[in-house]
């Protein structure tokens, strides 16, 4: 007896007559292979405008095998694969993002995504990726000024001279913060209460303070001191910027003034007073009178001991005239 199994393609045979021939006989038929349905997933590559069109994107397909799985702009990929169920995603270079990623259909009822790519017979699935390169924007740096200046550029021993400080934000977007006033020779700078370290200026605004030198006789020549400002950006303290001035003054010496009185031309003889003989006693008259001065004797006499030591000085006495 023999139980024949098709759907397994078996035959057992079980004996009865042990000893007795028996005869088995197998008929095949060919069975026309059974069609694949197919569709097809296509891979697109798009950059934005004004980004780098040259370089490449790496995808990575789950499912299937892209025939080349590295695409730059304007490239695409085109797989046939079984029906069934896809993804694809691409690996982001550093200073890019994705812009979008969508999947067209030929099937308008088709919902697929990258991530879940639905494919049936016949149908051609699109799925387009879109980088753009990521904007860094511009670093706005903070901005700071200083002008030093002084009442005089030159100076003696005894002198005070005023010096005035201007810090000013040229910037016209950010504020700055006044983080340090530094000079080369009078150290740190407290300023006054509108312009000292911590104040913050404005874009455009500035603030200006005043501060004096007494000038001794250790400074005399060239006095050169350089003023620094440091600003420092009002959100990132850590990011500073510096400006800086000078200015230099000329330190001389006090030049004592002598005053010599002007001596007429010839031979002129002083006329003594008789009130002070002892003044000029060894002076010989000879010569014509000096005009009438009009001054008081008295008053000639001292201007006379005064000037003594300076020059000549050449008198004439004469009584004030009468009045009527």
């Amino acid at each position: 007896t023999a139980v024949i199994d098709l759907e397994n393609n078996s035959v057992t045979m079980v004996v009865t007559n042990p000893g007795s021939p028996f005869k088995c006989d197998f008929d095949n038929e060919e069975e026309a292979p059974q069609e694949v349905e197919t569709g097809r997933i296509v891979i697109e590559k798009l950059v934005t405008e004004g980004s780098d069109q040259e370089i490449e994107f790496t995808f990575v397909s789950v499912g299937f095998s892209m025939g080349d799985d590295t695409l730059a702009h304007g490239a695409d990929d085109s797989t046939a694969v079984a029906r069934g169920d896809y993804a694809v995603s691409e690996v982001i270079p550093e200073g890019w993002e994705l812009v979008s990623a969508v999947c067209d259909s030929t099937d308008e009822a088709d919902e697929s995504t990258p991530a879940d790519i639905d494919v049936s017979a016949d149908e051609v699935v699109t799925c387009t990726f879109t980088n753009g390169e990521v904007e860094v924007a511009e670093e706005v740096l903070p901005q700071i000024a200083v002008t030093k200046t002084a009442d005089t550029e030159t100076a003696a021993p005894g002198d005070t001279v005023t010096f005035t400080v201007v810090i000013s934000n040229p910037s016209a977007s950010e504020p700055v913060r006044i983080s340090s006033i530094i000079d080369s020779v009078f150290g740190t700078l407290a300023g006054d209460t509108d312009c000292t370290v911590d104040v913050t200026l404005a874009p455009g605004a500035s603030c200006e303070f005043t501060f004096t030198w007494m000038v001794t006789d250790q400074d005399l020549g060239t006095h050169e001191n350089i003023v620094e400002v440091i600003g420092a950006d009002v959100e990132r303290p850590d990011v500073t910027v510096r400006a800086s001035d000078n200015v230099v003054i000329s330190v001389d010496e006090v030049q004592a003034i002598v005053i010599t009185p002007e001596v007429p031309a010839g031979p002129v003889t002083p006329i003594v007073p008789d009130v002070a003989p002892d003044v000029v006693s060894d002076v010989a008259v000879e010569a014509e009178q000096l005009p009438f001065t009009g001054i008081e004797s008295d008053r000639l006499i001292g201007l006379a001991i005064m000037l003594l030591g300076g020059g000549v000085l050449l008198l004439r006495w004469a009584p004030r005239p009468e009045e009527g």
